[in-house]
Formats: structure tokens, sequence, C-alpha cells
């Protein structure tokens, strides 16, 4: 549905300043060969992703401000190869493979002060990889929001 998307452009005040803002998801269905999707409800998410977020960006007059990449993980990194990243959020399947590839792809990336969060951190696949692979010399727990399926954990890169 494309809440987090919009959510995260509005709070950075991406209307307000020079930062650009990505959105990175192949809005693959099932059936074309795509992960299972989940909405807030946590049942299978059956819809049109892509449309969906598309509409939501428009309702929020921030179309303009987020930059669409329809693209796997590994297929956008190829396009960032020198671009620094202030905040990555990572919110793709929950599959520990997945994640552990998201996070090895881009996490290099994030500057010094620079913000990790991964969403959806009590699922099982995601607080494997944040449990096993995260970099703790360089990355700081700052907190965590919510404490439900859908809970958020935030780090900060401190190396």
């Amino acid at each position: 549905t494309g809440v987090q998307t919009c959510a995260l452009p509005i709070s950075l005040g991406c209307k307000h300043s020079d930062a650009a803002f990505y959105a990175v998801d192949p809005h693959k269905r099932i059936s074309e060969g795509g992960k299972w999707q989940f909405g807030y409800d946590f049942r299978p998410f059956i819809g049109n992703s892509l449309g969906e977020l598309r509409e939501t960006l428009d309702k929020c007059n921030l179309a303009a401000y987020v930059t669409l990449l329809i693209a796997t993980s590994e297929e956008a990194r190829r396009q960032f190869t020198v671009q620094p990243l202030k905040l990555l959020f990572i919110d793709g399947s929950h599959d520990y493979a997945d994640v552990q590839l998201d996070y090895k792809l881009w996490h290099e990336m994030i500057v010094m002060g620079g913000r990790l969060v991964f969403h959806d951190s009590n699922f099982k696949g995601v607080n494997q990889t944040i449990q096993a692979n995260l970099d703790r010399d360089r990355y700081v727990h700052e907190g965590t929001i919510g404490d439900g399926g859908w809970a958020m954990t935030v780090w900060q890169r401190v190396r």
C-alpha cells in the first residue's frame, strides 16, 4: 500500500530539502515469481502493489519526491556505485537469505552517522540477520519502534 514509502519522506522532510528518496521493489506478484507480501492484518496481499504505491504517493503529493526503482535489491545496487546513503530502510522479504543479501549489498554505502533501519525486525529471518551479520563495531543500536510483528530496529553507523 506504500504507507512506509510515504511516511519516510514526509517525516524526513523531503519536500523541503535536497535529499533524494528511492524506493526499491520489483513489485512482482506471486504468479510472476515474486515473494509473498503481507498486509497490516498479516494476511497475504495479492493486490497490485505498484499501482497502490503510486496511488498512495499521489494522494500524499509525494510522487515528485520519490524515485521508484522497479528492480530487485541486487539490480538496484548495481545502479548505485558511489552514491552515499544517509538512511537505509530494509523492508523486503522476511526470508533470512533475502534479508542477509539486502544488508550485505547496501550497508557499506551508509555514511558515518547515517541510519540503518530494519522493518519487521521481530520476524525470524530479519532478527537472524541482525543477530548473525550486523557489524556491531560499526553500528550502534539506537532503539526499537514497536514490539509487534511490524517493529523497526534503528542502528547508527559510528565507524
